[in-house]
């Protein structure tokens, strides 16, 4: 459904300031501002006192919890219904009384009149720059039909002062797996190349002036980490690049500025607190990716937390791409900026057969009519070699790995550096999981391995009825997404989007991943019921567990005195709700350090 796979934000900021009436804002610190009703205010520097009172705090804390359960020895603790925050920090979570007696009259006041305070959520993979530009290129997320696209991409030709043509998010399933005979771009009237991403970032769909000036022909080979489309019993490109043969265009594609890259920043910021993430990690970073941050940072403009993923190349050598990402790590990292992950990409996608299985496609062959089971973009000797140098230095891998042949080759990648080194703890992750063999599933937590899902795919879309479904058969297909059978090993899970390719709200992730059904139809079709989870383990997974596979478990991810006073404010409790409500419950504010930084101040 591609209107699941490119809704930003559904709550829009004038919303979000009428919702905002049910706080009342007291003490001497500041004033309530008036937009048609009463808004939050933020405290008056970010070193300043902060009460919340009134309310029903939902800590996530398990030890704090664990004191109130009524089974502990003693009496049981009250449920916490206050937060005292001071110089950004939680100071004390319980009773109205306590939280006051802790702070000065100068605190700032809100009482939440019954409203929930919880962790504000951790993004454990995101694309905020590129996704934020992408806002002002061809924007084709919303695009649900080729002609759709063909009138929004004919409106961008008209309208561009640029020689390349860029746009992205446009979905597989507009040709249901199967590609056009003769390219619709090319019926664009046009001189200039248009290049348009995938919204899943895996290929790339040109016209064929692009095809023309990339050099790419009916001669052209597939590189051999990625496949050129062709036309049906020809050799001809369709236009359609997937995997490795996007580097022809990506080539000749003119570089983002570090002016555009910071605007695309600053968007993906503003959506991110309007859907209650302060804290996130940014799956695939280059050194210009790592410049905007740290300048951002060194301004004040960046009050949140950030890990970043640096992208490693299957076709360069690993010890000087060690080397360089060593470098990196001293030049960048900070209190705010974390440079210790190497991204890896093992395979493709199922939607475009480049998924590595361990089986092959059911109804799908390859141009010489043989079976296809997709390929892993790393030689073996490669990827355990990277690995292992990457472990040994301390850094962490973040794999993409869709099927479950890839699924099982970082397992083992990790196993073998972790036998070769003696080294754990490292926090490894393997995110997306489409499709993991069933015997692979108890090695997450066996090699401490951090499974990071995107719940808000593991629902029975058209993407995964028309395109997966098809090619897996109704065995293995029980096993796409098995979010709730990897939480029942007991290991560590994250949750995260992969924002700009779907939705970055964690609401939306929440219910999906209780439900298996589209956030917000309140119809159930009982999809793979046994993968479903609860609703404590789907917060733990934008909360908790995106904390802990950043390390940043004793700085953010629950509310504990001592971490950071970073918190969302609902208007109902997400385990409190029937579970096709959780997607509508609305954020009252975003707070960073103790600092509201949704709605706007």
């Amino acid at each position: 459904m591609t209107a699941k796979r490119g809704n930003l934000a559904p709550f829009t900021l004038g919303i979000a300031l009428a919702n905002a009436a049910l706080f009342v804002a007291v003490g001497c610190a500041t004033k309530a501002v008036r937009s048609g009703s009463d808004a939050i205010r933020a405290p008056a520097s970010g070193g300043g006192e902060l009460l919340l009172r009134g309310g029903h705090v939902v800590t996530l804390d398990p030890r704090a919890e664990a004191r109130a359960d009524p089974r502990a020895y003693g009496p049981p603790i009250p449920p916490p219904t206050a937060v005292a925050v001071r110089d950004g920090k939680i100071l004390y979570v319980g009773s109205d009384a306590e939280a006051a007696a802790r702070l000065s009259r100068r605190a700032e006041t809100i009482d939440l009149a019954g409203a929930t305070v919880l962790p504000s959520f951790i993004d454990a993979h995101i694309h905020p720059i590129d996704s934020g530009v992408e806002f002002a290129e061809c924007y084709l997320y919303t695009v649900d039909t080729v002609d759709e696209l063909v009138a929004k991409v004919r409106d961008c030709v008209n309208t561009s002062t640029t020689g390349w043509l860029r746009g992205s998010g446009w979905a597989q399933t507009l040709f249901n797996g199967q590609p056009p005979e003769e390219n619709p771009l090319d019926a664009i009237e046009t001189t200039g190349p248009i290049a348009l991403m995938s919204s899943d970032g895996h290929s790339y769909w040109v016209n064929h002036v692009a095809l023309r000036i990339a050099g790419v022909t009916a001669s052209t080979p597939d590189p051999r980490d990625g496949v050129i489309g062709r036309k049906p019993g020809s050799l001809e490109p369709n236009g359609f690049l997937f995997e490795g043969a996007m580097g022809f265009i990506d080539r000749l594609l003119p570089k983002r500025t570090y002016a555009e890259q910071r605007r695309g920043l600053l968007k993906a910021l503003s959506i991110m607190r309007e859907n209650g993430i302060t804290a996130f990690h940014d799956a695939y970073v280059t050194e210009d990716h790592l410049r905007v941050y740290s300048g951002m940072i060194e301004r004040g403009e960046f009050p949140g937390l950030v890990a970043t993923a640096m992208y490693a190349d299957s076709n360069l050598p690993v010890e000087s791409q060690m080397e360089k990402f060593r470098r990196l790590r001293r030049t960048y990292e900070n209190d705010r900026l974390r440079v210790g992950t190497i991204k890896i990409f093992l395979d493709g996608t199922l939607e475009d057969h480049t998924a590595a299985l361990l089986r092959p496609y059911l109804g799908v062959r390859g141009r010489r009519g043989q079976p296809i089971s997709g390929a892993l973009q790393w030689p073996i000797d490669k990827l355990n070699r990277m690995v292992e140098l990457a472990d040994r230095d301390g850094f962490a891998v973040h794999f993409h790995a869709i099927g479950d042949r890839a699924v099982r080759s970082a397992l083992d990648a990790i196993e073998f550096a972790q036998r070769t080194n003696r080294t754990g703890g490292r926090r490894h992750q393997i995110a997306h999981l489409q499709l993991i063999d069933p015997a692979d599933i108890p090695r997450f937590a066996r090699l401490g391995v951090i499974a990071n899902f995107q719940p808000l795919w593991a629902e029975r879309d058209d993407f995964i009825a028309k395109l997966a479904e098809p090619v897996l058969g109704p065995a293995r297909s029980r096993w796409i997404y098995p979010i709730g059978s990897v939480v029942r090993t007991g290991a560590h899970v994250a949750f995260g989007s992969d924002w700009a390719v779907t939705s970055l709200d964690p609401r939306a992730g929440m219910e999906t991943a209780v439900r298996r059904a589209e956030a917000g139809d309140p119809v159930d079709d009982r999809w793979t019921p046994e993968q479903r989870i609860d609703v404590r383990a789907a917060m733990n997974g934008y909360t908790t567990g995106s904390a802990y596979a950043n390390f940043w478990e004793n700085r953010t991810g629950m509310l504990r005195p001592g971490m950071r006073a970073d918190f969302v404010i609902l208007d109902r409790d997400p385990s409190a709700v029937v579970p096709s409500e959780i997607s509508k419950i609305k954020i009252r504010a975003t707070y960073s350090e103790g600092v509201r930084v949704y709605p706007s101040p």
